[in-house]
């Protein structure tokens, strides 16, 4: 049998001739079916019956039966409150153009199963974003109730969009910003996954919305044991300039998938993919768990974050689940690294200067502004730029430097000289200093301020003055702490070292054996230190990183090729055997995505002396 599948059937009323030809393209490969998967007609039309009467203009010149499923834009004029015209207009005139029972289905063979499931409208009361890929409850259960009908047989799915989790290339820009780039991805996605894992016979799955070809990479992926594939687009609306379709040949129980290229009108071979629909995807296709051991150091995972690396100290750690990356291009997204997947963003527009994690909520700060957003609201993302819309934006006077949550709520903000808080909506100033601050440092009950002449200064967090301040370091570059336990690193005449304090108030100063930060290429060397456990010290320069399992063990260097790194974060609410710690890199192939990368590491820790 071979199948034909068809990615969003978008046309542009001065190019009719670009899919005359696919569907000559398509007739000349002789399939016995063609799965269209959604977004029928012209921009003006699509979404209305006019659009889906020209989608089917052309494709009822196809020499093979048709089995079409409704895409997000199908039902843009309908769904949530939107009333631009009355519910049920699409689905009705869908249901009779191509002579279907029903919008979603399954068609029988002996020896697998095609299943169908489309876009439904969404809830008044629930609708985020007017274009998701929704799915009822009522259309979730009637598919597991067919999938229980025959346990075992090999099921193909064919969706609009991807589940979330599948590991496939994403347009961040525009689907994951707009929240629209996965299946119910404001309301309930991390069914979909669960839903491969319960039933293993889901061996392959063809979804399409990004609009990208098959020549990337991660155009196909393998999730517990199913394999994801993106289609192509027809026509113009391609954003990589890449013209595909699939082309799904089974025989018996192999299976093969090919691209049907729309630019040379040929079907290329040999096939993108071969296998069997009764084997499981092979180790090898999973997602890699494992790098080369590093002296106990592996790589735990490793996933596109967006187009654009973080900036310095821009990884966030919400909690276990959860971590926000600050990106250079001006996004600030929320990541499921369990899903290893990009969800939204909480921030669009100028790139930040800091953000933080804070009792009452994400604070983030950029010119001068500082804005307070929720961590579970569903209307927490940002889908358009509107900076004039945030209800609790504070205009700072100068612009802040850094922030950091502050004990009972609210953050601490550095602005030039000048210490503050903010919470609730106002803001007070604790005091000035001689030298602009560089960063700030909350741990439990203390707060450290580092200035750029090098002062290292602490304070009790509850203080709304600046009394209590103490002077407790000279010439420091950069400073972290956690539990009582802090580091840095000391500039001095005969070179740098590093500061360790601990929570009982002993002090040890070590030379730093690496090389020194004169011999990085800038004035004024990228620095971050972070303290992953109480004697366990990570510090990047650069685009190097360096690790100490004790204070005076010989530091060990990861080891990343050709990668670059731009930002270092320990994980939030990690355990006391662990130690973990995230990092944002990039390639200098243009092509791949800057990655957020999760290490471990488990090798006992060193005593320090």
């Amino acid at each position: 049998m071979r199948i034909v599948v068809l990615g969003d059937f978008h046309i542009h009323k001065d190019e009719f001739d670009l899919t005359r030809q696919a569907i000559d393209d398509i007739n000349g490969c002789s399939p016995d079916l063609v799965v269209p998967l959604g977004d029928f007609g012209c921009n003006a039309t699509i979404g209305g019956v006019e659009g889906l009467e020209q989608a089917y203009g052309f494709l009822r010149r196809l020499e093979a039966p048709l089995r079409p499923i409704l895409g997000n834009h199908d039902m843009q004029r309908e769904t949530g409150q939107v009333g631009l015209q009355p519910k049920g207009t699409m689905e009705k005139a869908f249901l009779s153009t191509f002579e279907l029972d029903s919008t979603n289905g399954v068609l029988e063979y002996e020896g697998f199963r095609l299943f169908f499931i489309g876009t439904d409208l969404q809830p008044e009361d629930s609708c985020y974003m007017e274009q998701e890929c929704y799915v009822t409850d009522e259309h979730f259960s009637w598919l597991i109730g067919k999938l229980r009908e025959r346990p075992g047989v090999p099921c193909i799915f064919f969706t609009h969009a991807p589940p979330m989790g599948a590991g496939l290339r994403t347009v961040p820009r525009v689907h994951v910003r707009a929240t629209n780039a996965y299946l119910d991805q404001n309301h309930r996605y991390g069914r979909w996954m669960e839903l491969i894992r319960e039933f293993p016979a889901i061996k392959l799955w063809f979804s399409a919305h990004y609009h990208l070809g098959h020549d990337h990479a991660d155009s196909s992926s393998v999730r517990s044991g199913t394999r994801f594939f993106i289609t192509g687009v027809h026509g113009s609306c391609t954003r990589d300039g890449l013209r595909q379709s699939r082309i799904i040949d089974i025989h018996g129980d192999k299976v093969s998938v090919s691209t049907l290229d729309h630019n040379s009108r040929l079907l290329r071979l040999p096939p993108d993919w071969f296998g069997s629909l009764r084997a499981s995807a092979a180790p090898e296709d999973e997602p890699s768990l494992k790098a080369a051991d590093q002296n106990g150091l592996r790589l735990v995972s490793s996933f596109p974050i967006g187009d654009e690396p973080a900036i310095p100290e821009g990884i966030v750690p919400i909690d276990e689940d959860r971590c926000l990356v600050a990106s250079r291009d001006g996004f600030l997204w929320e990541i499921r690294p369990e899903l290893q997947a990009v969800i939204g963003t909480l921030h669009l527009g100028l790139p930040l200067t800091a953000a933080a994690n804070a009792e009452d909520g994400i604070w983030r700060t950029w010119s001068s502004k500082l804005v307070r957003s929720p961590k579970n609201s569903p209307w927490r993302f940002q889908r358009h730029k509107a900076e004039e819309s945030y209800p609790e934006m504070i205009e700072l006077e100068h612009p802040a430097v850094a922030i950091a949550p502050r004990a009972g709520g609210g953050i601490w903000l550095g602005a030039g000289n000048e210490l503050s808080f903010a919470e609730q909506g106002r803001m007070q100033t604790v005091g000035g200093f001689e030298s602009e601050i560089r960063s700030l440092v909350a741990d439990g009950l203390v707060l450290y301020v580092l200035l750029r002449n090098g002062d290292l200064f602490k304070l009790p967090q509850r203080k709304t003055k600046k009394a209590g301040i103490e002077l407790v370091g000279r010439q420091i570059v950069c400073w972290d702490s956690l539990k009582g336990h802090a580091a840095g690193v000391r500039r001095s005449e005969s070179g740098y070292s590093i500061l360790y304090f601990t929570s009982v108030g002993q002090s040890v100063e070590v030379t730093l054996s690496v090389p020194s930060l004169e011999s990085y290429s800038t004035a004024e060397p990228t620095a971050q230190i972070i303290m992953l456990q109480p004697g366990r010290v990570l510090l990047r320069c650069e685009n190097e990183v360096f690790l100490w399992n004790g204070i005076h063990s010989s530091p060990l260097k990861l080891e990343l090729g050709e990668q670059i790194v731009h930002a270092a974060s320990r994980p939030a609410d990690m355990g006391e055997a662990e130690w973990k710690f995230w990092l944002c890199t990039s390639s200098r192939q243009l092509r791949d995505k800057p990655q957020l990368q999760l290490w471990a590491c488990e090798v006992p820790l060193t005593p320090a002396q």
